[in-house]
């Protein structure tokens, strides 16, 4: 539909570095017969606000009126910025919205729109949720997600999230269609319409990060929900993945951070001086180096001089003091 404006646009590594463009690909995971020119988002979110000050609502139409298997991956990404970017009642951005999550088929797209609806922040969350009880009934695998990861994005906080745990709960993963098949082992290639785990996949995945979301936000309920829930084992399982992966990756940024040299505290520091070496090399001998409060002391000690000396004593008030600060 609008793929001639789009493909001068694709950069020039996709088309000429077979390893970066089957990476590309990989990561995206489209269905075999879902065309990926090989946009990256800011060039289609670029797209999409250009259309949007043009005539955004007449290309949603065109959008809407085009068979969607002739769509490219990166139309029905635009298709859902422009959405997004519409300015428009609740009751018409939910009517596009009924024509849009359909279409729906990876979890690309899915995501996308979700993180930038931001509108979803402002609107009247009782329309919002009802509208999307209706997704979280659905049999298709990626509506479905479209509810879990709108929730996670715009309903984990204290108003919701006990309905939105009970909601998760109801979700009966075996009655969900996906038009992906379960494998063992890493694909040959991109794009075969495979995943590596049990269907339907990217609900299971989105339960399990919206959990792990959760759980960064209120880790009481989350764990207490958690562990009475009856999701599935595997989501359990790969929500515990995810958490797992999440902290090795931290314990990795830690072991990679470099700390800034710090002269004046290894002065002030056992060890230090005796081996020649800065605290941030390990010259103490009892190392806490790292957020360091040093100050910290003579900060209290004033605090207090004044609280006596202003407030208790009266001897003195602020500017008075701050006279004497400054001579």
């Amino acid at each position: 539909m609008i793929e001639d404006i789009l493909r001068p646009l694709v950069s020039e590594r996709f088309l000429s570095d077979e390893r970066y463009r089957e990476g590309h690909l990989r990561v995206i995971n489209a269905l075999p017969s879902r065309r990926v020119l090989g946009l990256h988002t800011p060039k289609m979110k670029q797209v999409a606000k250009t259309f949007s000050k043009e005539a955004g609502i007449e290309y949603i139409a065109r959008f809407e009126q085009a068979a969607p298997d002739a769509l490219a991956y990166e139309e029905t990404v635009i298709w859902g910025f422009l959405i997004n970017l519409q300015k428009c009642s609740l009751e018409q951005r939910l009517t596009m919205l009924e024509r849009y999550v359909p279409v729906l088929d990876n979890w690309a797209v899915c995501d996308a729109f979700c993180a930038n609806a931001k509108w979803m922040q402002r609107a009247d969350k009782g329309v919002l949720w009802s509208f999307l009880l209706r997704r979280f009934a659905s049999t298709r695998e990626f509506e479905v997600r479209f509810a879990v990861v709108a929730s996670m994005c715009y309903f984990i906080d204290e108003k919701w999230l006990q309905q939105l745990f009970e909601q998760i709960d109801k979700i009966d993963f075996s009655i969900i269609t996906s038009q992906y098949r379960s494998v063992k082992g890493r694909p040959e290639r991109p794009q075969m319409g495979v995943v590596q785990g049990a269907s339907p996949y990217y609900v299971r995945m989105g339960v399990a990060w919206l959990l792990a979301t959760a759980l960064a936000k209120f880790p009481d309920a989350t764990r207490a929900y958690v562990h009475s829930s009856s999701l599935p084992d595997d989501v359990i399982k790969l929500y515990e993945d995810t958490l797992a992966k999440e902290w090795k990756i931290f314990c990795w940024d830690l072991d990679q951070f470099i700390w800034a040299c710090d002269p004046f505290v290894s002065m002030l520091t056992d060890g230090c001086n005796e081996t020649g070496k800065d605290i941030s090399e390990g010259g103490a001998i009892h190392n806490n180096y790292g957020v360091t409060s040093v100050g910290m002391g003579s900060a209290v000690d004033t605090l207090f001089n004044i609280k006596k000396l202003v407030f208790d004593e009266k001897k003195y008030n602020l500017l008075e003091l701050n006279e004497e600060r400054k001579n």
